[in-house]
C-alpha cells in the first residue's frame, strides 16, 4: 500500500499502523452487541502494532479494548481525517425529452409519411408487375398463412399479422 492508505500513530511507546478501509469493506462490517462502532472499524483496518500483527480479527479487537475511548475517539478522527476527501461524480449534459404534444405530432407525421411512402410503394408494384401478378402473389400469401394455422404439420416461421396495438407494442 502507498504512504497516502496507511496511517501511523503514535501511543506512548507502541506505533498503531491502520490501513484505509473502501466503502464497500466499511459497509461490510458486522457490529457486534453492544460493541463501539469505533473500535471495530478501526480493529477492521488496524495492520500491526508496533510490528507485530493481529492474526485474526478477534485479536484486533482484543487490542483496541485495551485502548481508553477517549484516545479512541481521537485516533479515529486523525485515521479517517488522514485520508483524502471522497470523490463526487456527477453527470452532465442529461437527456431532455421533448414536449409531449410536439412528440405526438411528429410521431403522427411520421406514420403519415410512411403510409404514403407504402401506398406509392403499391402502385408502383402493380405499374411494374400488373395488377393480375399482385392479386397471385397474394393469393399465395394467403395460403402460406392458411398452411401456418393448421395445427398439424402446418408452416414454421409464417405468422399472421397482428393489428396495431394487439402486440402490446
Amino acid at each position: 500500500m502507498t504512504q497516502v492508505e496507511q496511517v501511523e500513530v503514535k501511543l506512548l511507546k507502541y506505533t498503531f499502523q491502520f490501513k484505509r478501509l473502501r466503502w464497500r469493506q466499511e459497509f461490510a462490517i458486522k457490529f457486534p452487541p453492544k460493541s463501539t462502532p469505533q473500535r471495530i472499524i478501526l480493529a477492521h483496518a488496524l495492520l500491526e502494532v508496533s510490528g507485530i500483527q493481529p492474526k485474526t480479527l478477534d485479536e484486533a479487537i482484543k487490542v483496541m479494548e485495551a485502548v481508553p475511548m477517549a484516545i479512541v475517539e481521537r485516533v479515529f478522527r486523525i485515521w479517517k481525517g488522514t485520508f483524502p476527501p471522497a470523490r463526487y461524480f456527477t453527470s452532465s449534459q442529461l437527456y431532455v425529452a421533448p414536449e409531449p404534444l410536439s412528440y405526438i405530432k411528429k410521431l403522427s407525421d411520421d406514420m403519415e409519411k410512411d403510409e404514403s411512402d407504402h401506398d406509392r410503394n403499391i402502385r408502383s408494384a402493380e405499374s411494374k408487375f400488373g395488377s393480375q401478378q399482385l392479386k397471385e402473389t397474394r393469393e399465395l400469401e394467403q395460403k402460406i398463412l392458411a398452411g401456418a394455422q393448421r395445427k398439424e404439420g402446418g408452416y414454421r416461421g409464417a405468422i399472421i399479422a397482428t393489428n396495431d396495438g394487439e402486440d402490446g407494442i
